[in-house]
């Protein structure tokens, strides 16, 4: 009783087989592209040499737990202090404008500190990193690119070519390998030729990335940082007060928030697996209880219950590598969809294939689930009464319970993933309906940085171009207003830092402990173009310039925090942007979700662009329209290109900024939502397929009481109750399950309870419903039996 015969049997029943193996296929196909993704993401090591000794070194805050980037001078002393590093290297950077081949181009730069190779231990494909001479200060300028940059603008060959940057002309020395883009997505390292350590302790502006010595652990390296940390907070108690720094093992920071979505999802399409192997159990349940007569010739020509056991599980073993198979092609497409709905952040999706290890665990899945669906039923099949099937002429045996319970363990798991969407879902529309404090409709943003300029000179030239280019566009059709700004809500190029007021002398016991807030520049029509609320004072004006007394306006939130119960026009205020110079508060202005609707409002102080010309090469131009903003793109590139050709332009809008920002909301309220469905479905065919498979059982008892004089409407409510107790069972213990798992969202759920009782109502009631439905039509059938010709059956 071999293989053969197993796929014999199971050809002789195609409609069976077909629908066992495209349930089994749902199933393990999303199990086989989830893993692809997991795996590619947190799972596969980095493609660094010896990536378990590389670590992300980020500040500390011990009051909230917070981690964030690191001051210069911190860098420099952990990096001299702590022994457990073997190298450590230091990086920042923005997004820029640069020129090459005639053309520009928008990319990310990033500064990076001597040694940054080394630490990675990755090396340019072709060329070199930058030499001691270059990376010196007054060395010349010399750029390394990536693969991905050097195609676009060179055609592949970048090597000994020159970029501008900065108005300067560096030329490539190096061409990073396919694919390194280290740190988030960069496009070209310039060596950084000013010392961290001669900047200020309170200018968090860097990253860092250190490698731990051979057989140096992380318990170890961590005692350590903290340790000089210490250190530090004695000798400059001011500006460590609350601070410590962390070590991090580098990929768990690179994959940041998306590592516990990827787990749950993982979890939930387990349970999708798991409902599929119980339904395709009561299908092999069904079928076994009509091939009892088969089972019995069988043992009667010599067949053991061994042997028929191991024919079943054979019969078993080859639906599930059929639906492996299927399931295979199914992870295929998913992996090719998913990139449309994942966040743009995360890290090497484009990486997740089914390669050996995916279809090493697709063959362990397929495994699993022939023994998860299998060996219940022919266990039961190959011990039932044989002299008992014989006489009964393949009619079937006696009822079992068992499939009633595997019908409850799916309603209890479809339970467990309709609430567990309906939080996310409850979320998700939070955030969509959150209060942004700022209109987002009919809204252009246009990236146009401008070559960045270092001289007085430079940066007043820059400055005119965005005077010139926000007065032209005043003049095209469909345009309402139009203002330029340092960072648009949504993008991650807010500067935030302390803050004081009051005015008078400076020294840095004032800033030590101060309150923090993001700061911003901005144009004159700002708040008037992006729709922000002004509550009191007046807009910055043409004739706010540099050799004008500084003026700022303040956020709500600001406001609120540094004058509680005064007036904050006329105060003064100072931050450590560029230019430490007080500034009097003209104005108060709405409160704005500048980081994105998953976070609440923080203070916002706002300067004027004139008067902090430094930032001038971040700026974006947003353009409010009266029509469809991307009708306008053309002629607002070419009123640019004629003011600077060397200024690259890139387009969005408001609306698909602040998308971005809630991209692993949504890509996880998606899958979970789509698991949740796929669950219910499978979960209420069950319902039915079990009800039905008893209305047909118990057609000869239902014809008996309707001749012994029950009526029509008895039997639907019997045949409901029947459905409607195994549907309450699993309804009961999800609900308890999915309020004990419900503990894992608690971190991605925005102003919703994990206990939430609309969204557990709501879920109750819906899958009430769908199994009253799967219910009914099987009850009325049972209904409608005629009672003679039943009986004749019978």
């Amino acid at each position: 009783m071999g293989w053969t015969f197993a796929i014999r049997s199971l050809l002789r029943n195609k409609g069976f087989s077909a629908l066992a193996i495209a349930i089994l296929a749902l199933g393990i196909g999303a199990n086989a592209a989830l893993f692809a993704v997991v795996y590619a993401v947190l799972l596969r090591p980095l493609d660094f040499p010896e990536p378990d000794r590389l670590a992300d070194i980020s500040s500390l805050w011990l009051k909230s737990g917070r981690l964030g980037t690191l001051s210069g001078p911190d860098f420099a002393d952990i990096r001299d202090s702590v022994p457990a590093f073997e190298s450590m290297a230091a990086y920042g950077g923005m997004p820029a404008g640069v020129t090459a081949g005639g053309a520009a181009y928008p990319v990310q730069i990033r500064w990076v500190t001597p040694g940054f190779g080394r630490v990675l231990g990755v090396a340019p494909a072709r060329g070199r990193w930058f030499t001691g001479e270059e990376e010196r200060s007054g060395g010349p300028p010399v750029v390394v690119v990536s693969a991905a940059f050097a195609r676009r603008a060179f055609g592949g060959d970048a090597l000994g070519a020159t970029v501008g940057i900065d108005r300067n002309a560096a030329t490539v020395v190096g061409v990073m390998p396919d694919g390194f883009r280290f740190p988030e997505g960069a496009d070209l390292w310039v060596p950084h030729r000013e010392s961290p350590a001669a900047e200020n302790r309170t200018a968090h502006n860097w990253r860092a990335v250190a490698r731990l010595k051979p057989g140096i652990g992380w318990e170890t390296a961590r005692a350590q940082l903290a340790s000089a940390m210490q250190a530090l907070a004695r000798q400059y108690p001011q500006d460590y007060a609350g601070k410590s720094a962390a070590a991090t093992p580098l990929k768990q920071r690179l994959t940041g928030e998306t590592s516990a979505t990827l787990w749950v999802l993982l979890a939930a399409v387990s349970l999708v697996l798991l409902i599929a192997c119980a339904n395709v159990a009561n299908l092999l349940l069904a079928r076994a209880s009509v091939r009892q007569r088969e089972m019995a010739i069988r043992a009667a020509v010599g067949a053991s219950r061994g042997h028929l056991f191991r024919f079943l599980l054979a019969e078993s073993a080859v639906l599930s590598a059929a639906a492996a198979l299927a399931g295979l092609a199914l992870a295929a497409l998913i992996l090719r969809v998913l990139p449309a709905v994942a966040p743009a952040g995360l890290p090497r999706l484009d990486e997740a294939s089914l390669d050996p290890i995916v279809l090493l665990f697709t063959a362990g899945v397929a495994v699993c689930s022939t023994l998860l669906f299998g060996v219940l039923p022919a266990w039961r099949s190959a011990n039932a009464d044989l002299n008992d099937a014989l006489k009964r002429g393949g009619r079937g045996t006696a009822s079992s319970p068992l499939p009633g319970f595997l019908v409850v363990g799916e309603v209890a798991l479809a339970t467990v993933l309709t609430i567990g969407a309906g939080l996310l879902l409850r979320s998700f529309s939070g955030l969509l309906a959150a209060e942004l404090g700022f209109e987002s409709e009919k809204a252009l943003v246009v990236e146009a940085p401008v070559p960045n300029a270092e001289t007085p000179e430079g940066r007043a030239a820059n400055l005119r171009f965005y005077d010139e280019v926000r007065r032209d566009l005043r003049s095209v059709p469909g345009v309402r207003r139009v203002a330029a700004v340092w960072g648009m809500p949504g993008q991650p190029r807010h500067s935030n830092g302390s803050y004081i007021t009051g005015g008078g002398e400076l020294s840095e016991a004032r800033f030590a402990n101060s309150k923090q807030a993001l700061f911003n520049v901005i144009s004159p029509d700002y708040f008037a173009t992006m729709g922000i609320a002004r509550l009191s004072g007046r807009d910055f004006e043409e004739r706010d310039t540099i050799d004008r007394p500084f003026v700022a306006i303040v956020s709500q939130a600001l406001a609120r925090d540094a004058f509680p119960g005064r007036d904050p026009i006329g105060q003064q205020i100072l931050c450590g942007l560029d230019s430490p110079q007080w500034m009097t508060i003209v104005g108060v202005v709405g409160d704005s979700l500048s980081r994105g609707p998953g976070l609440p409002p923080q203070p916002e102080l706002y300067m004027p662009a004139a008067q902090h010309p430094g930032p001038g090469q971040w700026t974006s131009l947003v353009v409010r329209t009266e029509a469809e903003p991307q009708s306008l793109e053309s002629p607002i590139r070419r009123i640019i290109a004629s003011r600077n050709p060397e200024v690259p332009v890139k387009f969005s809008t408001i609306e698909a900024t602040i998308s971005d920002t809630i991209a692993t909301p949504r890509f996880r309220t998606v899958l979970l939502g789509a698991f949740s469905v796929l669950a219910l479905v499978l979960a209420m065919a069950g319902v039915y397929g079990v009800m039905a498979y008893a209305v047909t059982r118990r057609a000869a008892e239902f014809g008996i009481r309707q001749a012994l004089g029950a009526s029509r409407a008895e039997i639907l409510a019997m045949v409901l109750r029947q459905g409607g107790t195994l549907a309450l069972a699993g309804l009961v213990i999800g609900v308890a399950a999915a309020w004990a798992a419900s503990r894992a969202l608690s971190t991605m759920l925005h102003g919703v309870s994990t206990a939430d009782f609309v969204t557990y109502a709501g879920a109750v009631v819906f899958l009430a419903l769908a199994a009253l439905a799967a219910n009914l039509v099987p009850a009325l059938r049972a209904s409608r039996i005629d009672p003679a010709v039943a009986l004749r059956a019978e």
